[in-house]
C-alpha cells in the first residue's frame, strides 16, 4: 500500500526500560496482508483497531477480543459511517467518551468525532473557529494536574511542519477551547505524528519522519513535559527501525504499536503494509546503578557558606525562603579579602577560596549535568544531602541555620536550566533525602566563643564547618 494513502488518511500515518525488548508480532488473527494500526487496548480482553483495505484504500474500526493468549477480531465497530473512512479510535476511560475520526473518500477532509452518552459529536460543529478550516485527525485524551487536554494531529495554518502535534484543552463543562500548537520541541520541519500521552510514564509519545536522531522511515519517539512546555524528546531506540513505526500505546505491562518491520510484518508486498507488534514493559526491581564517574570524582560534594549565612532570624518561614545558593556563594566570594585579612594572610584561607568554595561550585553543576543526563533516559535520581553548621550558636538555633541552607542548595537545583529539576520532582522522578545536623558533627577544636572570631569564624576549621555536603546521589530504574 502507498505510503501516501495512510499519511492523507491519518496524517500516518513507558517507561523507558532500557532492557532487552522482545518485539513480536501480536497474537492471533488481527494482522494480514492489509494494514492494521492504531490497537487500542481498552480492558483485559477488549481492544480496537484501525484497518485499512489495500485495494480500496478505505479503513474502518474493528472490535478485537482476547481469548487463549491470542487476539481474535470479532466484528466492525459501530463506529463506523458507510461513505466515509473511520479510524483512530482513542477512549477517555474516565468519561468514558469515545474520540475518532472520518475522513471522506476523496481524502479531502478529515474530523474528530467524539460520543458521549450516546450521542455522537463533531468538533468542526461544537467549535467551528478552531477545527471547521483544516483537517484534524488522530486524537488523544490526556490528563495533567490541573488540565484534561485533547491531543491531535493537524496540517491547519500557523504550525512548524507539515503535520503538527497539537492541542485544546477542555474545561469543566465539556467545552474545546482554541487548538494550541504543542511547540518547536516536539514539532519541527517534519511530519509528528500519532500522539499518546501515557499515564503510567507522564509521557507523550509520537512519531516523526525528522532527519535528525532518525533510524529511518517514522521513528517512535517521547518527551516529558505539558501542553507546550517539553524537554527534547528522545528516540524509542529499543524499537525504531530503518522502515516506519507509529501508533504507540500502553496497556498496563503491554506495549503496542504499528510497523511495516520486514522482520516481523506478515504482508506480502515488500513492506508496503503495517501490522501491529507489541513487547512487555519489563519493571526492573528498584536497585542502585550509581554513577562511577560521579561517584569517584565529585562526592562527597562540600558546598561551604559565610558565617551565619543565611540569618534563619530574617527568614523566619523557611517555605518563602527563595534565595539561591549561587547567590550566597557570590556573597561569600565576595568576603575573601576580609577573610585573607582576619586570618593574617593563612595560605590555607587562600587555598580555601580557590580549592573549595569555587570548585565545589564547578563540581556541584556537574553532577547536576550528570544527574540530568540520568533523568531524561528514564532513570530516577535520589540525592542525599545533610548541612552543617559550626558550633556558633545554639544547638537549636544551628538546626534552622543547617535547615535554610540545605533550602537554599535547592532553590538553585530547582532553578536549574528553568526549572527541568522541579519538573522531575513533581513527578517523583528526582527524589531528595535531606538531614539538618546543625553542629552534631563538628569537631571539638572549633570554638563556639563569640568572642575567639579567629577560632570561631575565620579559621580554616570553622569555614570548613559550614556547609552542606550531597553525600550521596544514586540512579535506577
Amino acid at each position: 500500500m502507498p505510503k501516501l494513502f495512510i499519511t492523507i488518511l491519518f496524517f500516518l500515518y513507558f517507561q523507558n526500560i532500557h532492557s532487552q525488548i522482545e518485539v513480536l508480532n501480536l497474537p492471533g488473527n488481527i494482522n494480514n496482508e492489509n494494514s492494521q494500526i492504531n490497537f487500542f487496548q481498552l480492558d483485559s480482553t477488549t481492544a480496537y483497531f484501525t484497518s485499512i483495505t489495500n485495494k480500496e484504500y478505505s479503513s474502518n474500526i474493528f472490535r478485537a477480543k482476547f481469548n487463549d493468549n491470542t487476539w481474535q477480531v470479532l466484528n466492525k465497530s459501530k463506529f463506523n459511517t458507510n461513505n466515509y473512512s473511520s479510524g483512530n479510535i482513542f477512549i477517555d476511560k474516565k468519561t468514558k467518551n469515545i474520540f475518532y475520526n472520518k475522513c471522506s473518500l476523496d481524502m479531502s477532509s478529515c474530523n474528530i468525532y467524539f460520543i458521549n452518552n450516546s450521542i455522537e459529536y463533531s468538533l468542526s460543529e461544537l467549535n467551528s473557529e478552531g477545527f471547521a478550516n483544516s483537517n484534524n485527525t488522530q486524537p488523544c485524551i490526556a490528563y495533567f494536574k490541573n488540565f484534561k487536554v485533547l491531543f491531535f494531529v493537524s496540517d491547519r495554518t500557523g504550525g512548524y511542519g507539515l503535520l503538527d502535534i497539537w492541542f485544546s484543552i477542555i474545561d469543566e463543562k465539556g467545552n474545546f477551547g482554541s487548538p494550541i500548537n504543542a511547540g518547536p520541541i516536539i514539532n519541527n520541519e517534519f511530519n509528528q505524528i500519532t500522539p499518546y500521552y501515557s499515564r503510567i510514564d507522564q509521557r507523550l509519545y509520537f512519531s516523526s519522519d525528522q532527519e535528525n536522531n532518525n533510524m529511518g522511515g517514522f521513528d517512535i519517539y517521547f518527551s516529558e513535559g505539558s501542553l507546550n512546555i517539553w524537554l527534547n524528546p528522545v528516540s524509542f531506540t529499543e524499537i525504531n527501525t530503518e522502515f516506519d513505526e507509529m501508533y504507540f500505546t500502553i496497556f498496563r505491562d503491554n506495549a503496542y504499536f504499528s510497523s511495516n518491520q520486514q522482520q516481523h510484518s506478515l504482508d506480502t508486498c515488500n513492506n508496503c503494509c503495517n501490522n501491529i507488534f507489541h513487547f512487555n514493559l519489563i519493571k526492573e526491581s528498584k536497585k542502585d546503578v550509581m554513577n562511577n564517574s560521579l561517584s569517584t570524582n565529585y562526592l562527597p560534594l562540600d558546598l561551604f557558606f559565610d558565617n551565619n549565612s543565611p540569618n534563619p532570624e530574617i527568614y523566619i518561614d523557611s517555605l518563602n525562603f527563595n534565595i539561591s545558593y549561587k547567590d550566597l556563594y557570590v556573597d561569600f566570594f565576595k568576603e575573601y579579602d576580609n577573610y585573607i585579612l582576619q586570618s593574617k594572610g593563612d595560605s590555607l584561607v587562600f587555598d580555601f577560596f580557590e580549592s573549595s568554595l569555587k570548585s565545589g561550585y564547578n563540581d556541584l553543576n556537574k553532577i547536576l549535568e550528570l544527574s540530568l543526563a540520568d533523568l531524561s533516559q528514564g532513570m530516577f535520581v535520589e540525592f542525599t544531602i545533610k548541612g552543617y553548621s559550626s558550633p556558633l550558636a545554639s544547638t537549636d538555633y544551628n538546626k534552622k541555620l543547617s535547615s535554610i541552607r540545605i533550602k537554599s542548595l535547592l532553590n538553585y537545583i530547582f532553578e536549574y536550566k528553568r526549572g527541568v529539576f522541579a519538573y522531575y520532582n513533581n513527578n517523583s522522578k528526582f527524589i531528595v533525602n535531606q538531614v539538618s545536623l546543625g553542629e552534631s558533627e563538628n569537631l571539638d577544636f572549633i570554638s563556639d566563643n563569640p568572642q575567639d572570631l579567629y577560632n570561631s569564624v575565620f579559621s580554616i576549621g570553622a569555614m570548613k564547618s559550614r556547609k552542606v555536603s550531597i553525600i550521596k546521589v544514586v540512579s535506577y530504574r
